[in-house]
């Protein structure tokens, strides 16, 4: 295995377990406001930690009944998914997470990531840029864009070089209308 790959494989690992736990820690910052919301809570925060996936969706969406404008829901919701392997689910759960927090930047990392995971290199670096964007300094963004970018020179055709400029005009257009491709010839 080159160190490139070996690079690549921690970083990923790294990643997924500083998103587990981050996801995990903010739990503790937002809670439900009823007692049968807070009970369905830890319920489903503790069948997340312990990757029982079904459970945990089951009660999230038991909880979006009892409080459907608690915002963490919907995050954890797509974590979830995501964490499930669904990334089409993750996505939508992510998405509708922003309607309620559009500056996250865990958010936006984590659609990022479910695009990168799909091979939607072109919308994982939409999100990955709207991240930055909010929160500049995160270098596993950084990193994970620069993965993504190399991956879409890849998909360029073979016979040009392509540089690759996906960058969105700003934070709060959630869906960057314009991608730009200069191929030289």
């Amino acid at each position: 295995m080159t160190f490139r790959k070996k690079t690549v494989y921690f970083l990923i690992i790294v990643f997924l377990c500083q998103a587990f736990f981050v996801g995990v820690a903010s739990c503790e910052k937002a809670r439900p406001s009823t007692q049968d919301g807070k009970k369905i809570f830890d319920n489903a925060q503790s069948l997340l930690l312990s990757r029982n996936y079904n459970e945990a969706i089951t009660e999230f969406k038991k909880l979006l009944v009892v409080e459907p404008d608690f915002e963490d829901t919907y995050f954890y919701l797509g974590e979830a998914y995501s964490d499930k392997g669904f990334f089409d689910e993750g996505i939508y759960w992510y998405r509708e997470s922003l309607k309620y927090d559009p500056d996250n930047a865990q958010t936006w990392q984590r659609l990022g990531k479910d695009y990168e995971l799909k091979s939607d290199f072109l919308n994982a670096a939409k999100n990955y840029y709207v991240c930055l964007q909010i929160s500049p300094n995160n270098l596993e963004v950084q990193y994970a864009l620069k993965f993504v970018k190399e991956k879409l020179a890849e998909q360029a055709p073979k016979e040009t070089s392509a540089q690759i400029n996906a960058a969105p005009a700003d934070k709060d257009s959630i869906e960057v209308s314009a991608i730009y491709f200069y191929i030289k010839s």
